[in-house]
């Protein structure tokens, strides 16, 4: 005796079969059966459909003239619901998809949560800060030497590893500590910042961007320091400022020119905007820890040249918006030491360009501020990168 259940389009591996029934059950065959079909099905659309935690109490899509902080709440509401697999703990890569993203997705959209929860009255999403971060957990693997994070959940032994990648979920764990007072997140981020010394190239300097260290970036050294720099906030440990200092002075030096424009790694000047907003929030974590206005200048200097030169007509930031999301985060970094007008201007005006243009009606956002809004499927990373620039620009609109 066998019989099939199909799961919703959540569940992309082939039919379930169900066991053969244990002797006892066999005098009831037909009734025992009907209770395991209703079971299976009661469990797979649960798994297919299920929200992530408290999503049924964040706010429902905002209205066109929302203000900032309802806007930013709304974002985060139809992110979670679109993307959270509760049973698992992480997000999908796309709306009701089954396979998980890749760490790089998870850790951004963990970042977008973050910043919506670091507003105020924010502390009603601790719970989902809380089970996204456990989420990341499906891609350490102990068992690798040193362990690490592997890009892809339950990975087999062998496969690449980021060095990026490591400095944005130490970000995230430091972000978790600051928002929860929970040390065990601090305590992963210092493992994440041992693992990624490891990339240190020698003689020349720099982080790799890989375990196969055939590439110097932005992105691996700029988070890199910052995440150092955070973490020699939070523990007062001289070795964080140390690599901190070394890293950023690497970067500045080798991927930064005098005015302000960063490359994106070694022979490759290509513009993005996710590696000014890293260099940036790497200066005033700097800034921060030390107190040298050269720091903090240096940040200045590249906010500058970002905003001079990185947008388009009408002052919109260049796709692709997950890209522009960190950017927002580096602004805001930035504007929350030295009050610039035009820091908080331009995420005001690139935030109000994403709601009014760019987004679809489910409450997502597509890649492109100025739009238009796309009409398929929408990535998790590309809306994440929107809902972190609605959170800034709510966070600037209060002061």
């Amino acid at each position: 005796m066998a019989a099939e259940l199909r799961c919703p389009a959540r569940r992309r591996t082939a039919p379930a079969r169900l066991p053969h029934l244990p002797p006892l059950l066999r005098r009831a065959r037909a009734p025992a059966l009907a209770l395991l079909v209703v079971i299976a099905a009661a469990l797979c659309l649960s798994w297919s459909t299920a929200p992530g935690p408290l999503v049924a109490t964040l706010a429902p899509i905002a209205p066109a003239g929302a203000a900032p902080a309802a806007r930013a709440a709304s974002a985060l509401a139809a992110m979670q619901s679109a993307y959270y697999v509760a049973f698992s703990g992480d997000f999908a890569a796309t709306p009701g998809a089954w396979s998980a993203a890749n760490l790089w997705s998870d850790s951004w959209a963990l970042a977008a949560l973050e910043d919506v929860a670091g507003l105020p009255g924010g502390s009603r999403y601790l719970p989902l800060v809380n089970a996204a971060a456990s989420g990341l957990q499906a891609y350490w693997d102990a068992a690798a030497r040193p362990p690490a994070y592997a890009p892809v959940a339950h990975a087999g032994p062998g496969i690449v590893t980021y060095y990026d990648d490591h400095a944005w979920v130490g970000l995230d764990l430091v972000a978790a500590f600051r928002l929860t007072g929970n040390t065990a997140y601090l305590r992963r981020a210092g493992a994440v910042m041992g693992y990624a010394a490891t990339g240190w190239d020698q003689p020349d300097g720099g982080l790799w961007w890989s375990d196969r260290r055939t590439y110097r970036n932005t992105a691996a050294n700029a988070a890199t320091a910052e995440l150092a720099a955070e973490l020699y906030q939070a523990t007062g440990d001289a070795a964080d400022l140390t690599w901190a200092e070394r890293i950023y002075a690497w970067q500045t030096g080798t991927l930064v020119t005098p005015a302000g424009r960063v490359a994106d790694g070694v022979a490759n000047d290509a513009q993005w905007t996710y590696n000014y907003g890293t260099v940036i929030a790497a200066g005033v974590a700097l800034y921060q820890a030390t107190g040298r206005k050269s720091y903090l200048t240096g940040a200045e200097a590249v906010a500058t040249y970002a905003l001079a030169h990185l947008p388009r007509a009408g002052g919109t930031l260049p796709p692709p918006a997950s890209f522009d999301g960190v950017l927002a985060d580096g602004l805001l970094a930035l504007w929350r030491v030295d009050h610039r007008a035009d820091l908080a201007a331009a995420l005001m005006r690139n935030a109000g360009l994403a709601w009014s243009l760019a987004q679809t009606s489910a409450g997502l956002f597509g890649d492109r501020l100025g739009g238009p809004a796309p009409t398929g499927t929408v990535a998790l990373l590309t809306d994440s990168g929107v809902v972190r620039l609605l959170a800034a620009a709510a966070a600037v609109s209060g002061h």
